[in-house]
């Protein structure tokens, strides 16, 4: 899903992107997998941003601070 939603990201399909990264973060989520769950929501928050969403950023940014410090870990920003 990650790639899916880079693909579209970089395409300029920020709306679509952002949906599929936060469906990447919960599926993470439910994974046990908190880095990459913090990594996608940080992307879905960068998404919402590229489309000056910031409403519905913040959220997205505030949930991968969440998990990140929950437990102790650093997003890779993958979009860079």
């Amino acid at each position: 899903m990650y790639q899916r939603g880079r693909q579209l990201y970089l395409a300029g399909e920020y709306r679509q992107a952002s949906s599929t990264f936060r469906a990447a973060a919960t599926q993470a989520e439910r994974d046990g997998s908190p880095q990459q769950a913090a990594m996608n929501w940080n992307n879905a928050g960068g998404a919402s941003l590229a489309r000056l969403g910031f409403r519905e950023a913040l959220p997205d940014f505030l949930r991968a601070k969440q998990i990140a410090e929950a437990f102790r870990v650093r997003p890779h920003y993958a979009l860079r």
